[in-house]
């Protein structure tokens, strides 16, 4: 375990942030979830974050009413886990959300119990299984559909996305059941 990483975690204090739980079937809209999950950020303060805006997602896994797992999605910005890990260190660990919706459960339900972890009491009781390395997650958000180019005296001053763009944020683990 990247002892700097898990510093990092511990440092964010996720039980004390406001979080949001959505239950991961093939319905779930995404792309407002993903935009109201803070990361569009100028320094410390939310850049228009919308009013319904939270820092940590939980992703409940069930079979009918039982709960089988629940996946922890925050973000991270880039430059912060290029600190803790090379882009070996999280090749093939990279996810969309159109993907995870998709696959099989029991593929993230086993790797709440099969990755490696380690624990982390948070401050409301709850425990993170935080995985020695985190899954990227690919997701749309409204941030992203920003196609517009503008101009001013025939120089580009504003360069929106690309059709495609995603944002990233990292699954760090799941939640000990």
């Amino acid at each position: 375990m990247n002892n700097d990483y898990k510093a990092y975690l511990e440092n964010l204090n996720i039980g004390a942030l406001k979080s949001k739980q959505a239950w991961l079937c093939s319905e779930l809209k995404t792309t407002d979830i993903m935009t109201a999950l803070r990361h569009h950020y100028t320094g410390e303060e939310s850049n228009s974050s919308p009013n319904d805006s939270f820092d940590v997602l939980h992703l409940v896994i069930s079979k009918r009413i039982h709960v089988l797992g629940v996946l922890v999605v925050l973000h991270i910005s880039k430059n912060k886990v290029k600190q803790f890990f090379s882009e070996k260190d999280l090749a093939g660990r990279e996810t969309t959300f159109t993907q995870l919706k998709t696959q099989r459960k029991s593929i993230w339900v086993s790797r709440c119990y099969a990755e490696t972890n380690e624990k982390i009491l948070l401050s409301n009781g709850k425990t993170l299984k935080l995985w020695e390395r985190p899954y990227i997650l690919k997701a749309t958000t409204d941030y992203d559909k920003d196609f517009r180019k503008e101009w001013r005296d025939s120089e580009l001053v504003y360069e929106g996305n690309n059709w495609g763009d995603s944002s990233t944020f990292y699954i760090v683990g799941c939640l000990d059941m």
